[in-house]
């Protein structure tokens, strides 16, 4: 009975499951976080240069997609085994009882961000990076090690840009940052002839500008059919800038000569003929303008598209996976005369927890140039992370 009762026991005790808590608490998964953005930023190279032709200037815009899984797993069991022993007649009476209680509580947490690797390089602060090394997510993860053997072939020469956009990519976007059409100071608005003032100041303003993005998008046409990339791109660049700023010209000209006439029509005293006959002809002189801006535009980007502009690598990915285990037993044992137990075989009590930490990381041009939302391209790579997870978990139950 006393055997029976001190199992009993031993199973009640093992059978308390409790779900282990997560070592890196909120304090700790801040600063695995701070780590990867620091190793990252000092693990991706310089953009010096102008864009697109500088070192490195295709990765201007890409970001960083960044997984985090963190996973602790406790194990635990205990194995009574007792023998009690009675003599008879004619020799003992030996029986033997034993059990085996496991139990096993797991608790997993994943953290996901995006962060762009202009943001990266200019947040680059040593002061926020002399965190110490620690095991796991918090030690040296490598990847530096890493950006710069995947850059290899781009730094060897033997990718480079050209004409091969990938089936999910997007080539290099043209960022308009050329220069702005001034208009003149906003007048007050009604009555009609100041509506008339503004929309004709408007309207001048906005065929300087189609002259202007012309020019520009003819000499960037010139430039490409003699390969030379950066001046077509900022000839490219400024053509764009007048294109904007040049279409709403136009269009607040069309829109306050529609005022203007609105105006007038209920006025008292109306246009004179000269300023009535040019009110009318703002609208269709504002779309002629239009038309002529927009072949501009669409010769400005023939010139672009005639040049190489394809980054050499779509994206690259990384995995670490960090697995640190903790266990420890015990076996007590004592003889009795008719009694021994209660560990008659090895170990009697064990306990174990597993802490497995992984990170995934992949670099490559998002879906919208300075946009967060991932690419197909990076979508891909990030299946293809899971699918080479899962193929290693089936292969490991084999």
């Amino acid at each position: 009975m006393r055997v029976v009762m001190g199992i009993a026991l031993c199973f009640a005790l093992a059978g308390c499951a409790v779900i282990p808590t997560l070592e890196e608490d909120g304090v700790a998964i801040s600063d695995i976080v701070q780590r990867v953005k620091c190793e990252l930023a000092y693990a991706v190279p310089n953009f010096s240069g102008r864009y697109p032709s500088g070192d490195y200037q295709w990765m201007k815009y890409w970001t960083a997609k960044v997984d985090l899984t963190l996973d602790v797993t406790d194990n635990s069991s205990v194995k009574p085994n007792s023998s009690y022993t009675s003599p008879v007649t004619h020799g003992t009476f030996t029986i033997g009882v034993g059990g085996e209680l496991s139990n096993m509580a797991q608790r997993t947490e994943k953290l996901s961000f995006t962060v762009s690797m202009k943001e990266l390089v200019e947040n680059r602060n040593i002061n926020e990076c002399l965190l110490p090394y620690q095991l796991g997510l918090l030690g040296n993860l490598g990847l530096e090690q890493w950006v710069a053997s995947a850059l290899a072939p781009a730094e060897n020469g033997q990718l480079t840009i050209g004409f091969h956009q990938p089936p999910s990519g997007k080539p290099a976007s043209i960022p308009i940052v050329g220069p702005s059409v001034n208009a003149a100071p906003e007048l007050n608005p009604p009555p009609a002839k100041a509506l008339l003032t503004q929309a004709t100041t408007a309207l001048k303003t906005g065929e300087r500008g189609v002259a202007l993005a012309t020019s520009n998008a003819d000499r960037a046409r010139a430039l490409a059919l003699k390969s030379k990339f950066q001046a077509t791109y900022d000839a490219v660049n400024t053509a764009y800038g007048y294109v904007e700023a040049t279409t709403k010209q136009l269009d607040k000209a069309s829109n306050l000569a529609w005022q203007a006439a609105a105006v007038d029509r209920d006025a008292t005293v109306k246009l004179a003929g000269p300023d009535s006959d040019y009110l009318k002809k703002i609208p269709t002189a504002a779309k002629d303008a239009g038309d002529q801006v927009a072949k501009a535009k669409a010769t400005a980007t023939a010139a672009w598209e005639l040049l190489p502009r394809d980054a050499p690598l779509d994206s690259i990915a990384h995995t670490a996976k960090f697995i640190v285990t903790l266990g420890g037993n015990v076996t007590p044992n004592w003889s009795l005369i008719m009694f021994k137990g209660p560990g008659l075989t090895t170990p009697f009590a064990s306990a174990s927890r597993v802490r497995t930490n992984q990170l995934d990381v992949v670099l490559g041009m998002p879906a919208v140039a300075g946009g967060k939302t991932l690419s197909d391209e990076q979508n891909r790579q990030l299946f293809n992370i899971q699918l080479d997870a899962l193929r290693r978990s089936l292969v490991v139950i084999q």
